[in-house]
């Protein structure tokens, strides 16, 4: 549920709610009381509080409304089970109590119930124009910019492991930029979101596989702004590493390692470097695991 002081001009308090059955109403306060203004009727769907959020992404100075729901974990009329996804929209308010949807996205495959984590958020997380969105459908966490040329969000981060409905965003630190902390059910950790174009950006596609008992073999897809890149591990990690040993150096796209531990748990994480840019050091993409063993063999 979010309270705003105004989703267009008129200046009055609205609430914006939405229920557990993936319905989304926005009520106005007027005159001592609520009256409400605008509703979308969804069936079939389930949702809920926390998929409500206030953004003003394009920096207009008036919020957006980020709204989401799932497909139904129950059966349909004819006995069958929906296709399970997710649907994360971005309402704008147009005219008077009207509202319309400038970008939609959808996610394949839900997880829900008081087992599960999954939310929104929103706030400013680059320093520049306009909040970032916040979207967490469980296990998965992505972070999404207004383009202003292209009217629409993208996507300049991810996460493999969340869990959390209600990511935090602050500048805990204090150093000028807000971080974004959440839980990934071990442990709460807090990142910076890269600035695009003040470091080289992360290589994609990271993937470490175990060979034999001391062998392993990393391959990434090359960033456009590299020079070279650093390789970084972790020795059976636990929830409470939070450093990482410096490796090799290489202007490769993969790189094998033949001297490991055999029948141990080791995370490998990859930063581009390049001398072109203020910041030549760029930050860490996702990491990696691979686990150290004989190989099998099969008779």
């Amino acid at each position: 549920m979010n309270c705003l002081p105004q989703l267009l001009t008129a200046g009055n308090i609205e609430l914006c709610y939405g229920d557990n059955d993936g319905d989304f109403l926005i009520f106005e306060y007027k005159d001592g009381k609520f009256t409400k203004e605008f509703q979308e009727v969804n069936s079939g769907v389930e949702g809920g509080s926390e998929y409500v959020t206030a953004a003003d992404v394009d920096g207009d100075g008036i919020p957006e409304i980020l709204i989401g729901y799932y497909t139904g974990q129950g059966t349909n009329s004819d006995r069958e089970y929906d296709t399970p996804f997710w649907t994360f929209k971005l309402l704008k308010g147009v005219a008077t109590n009207d509202y319309r949807s400038v970008w939609t996205e959808f996610f394949y495959g839900v997880r829900a119930g008081s087992e599960y984590r999954s939310g929104t958020s929103a706030g400013n997380l680059d320093s520049q124009i306009g909040d970032e969105i916040v979207v967490a459908p469980f296990p998965n966490m992505y972070v999404y910019k207004w383009n202003t040329e292209r009217k629409t969000m993208e996507p300049i981060w991810n996460y493999r492991v969340s869990y959390t409905n209600s990511a935090m965003i602050y500048d805990f630190d204090g150093n000028g930029i807000n971080e974004l902390g959440f839980s990934d059910g071990q442990e709460t950790s807090f990142w910076e979101i890269p600035v695009i174009g003040q470091s080289p950006s992360p290589p994609a596609g990271f993937t470490a596989l175990a060979l034999d008992s001391n062998k392993v073999s990393l391959h990434w897809k090359r960033s456009p702004d590299a020079e070279k890149y650093e390789i970084y591990v972790q020795r059976n990690p636990t929830a409470q590493s939070s450093s990482a040993e410096f490796i090799a150096t290489t202007t490769a796209d993969s790189l094998e390692l033949d001297t490991l531990t055999n029948n141990t748990l080791y995370r490998f994480f990859v930063r581009s470097v390049s001398s072109k840019f203020t910041t030549s050091i760029g930050r860490f993409g996702l990491p990696s695991d691979a686990y150290t063993h004989a190989r099998l063999s099969v008779k």
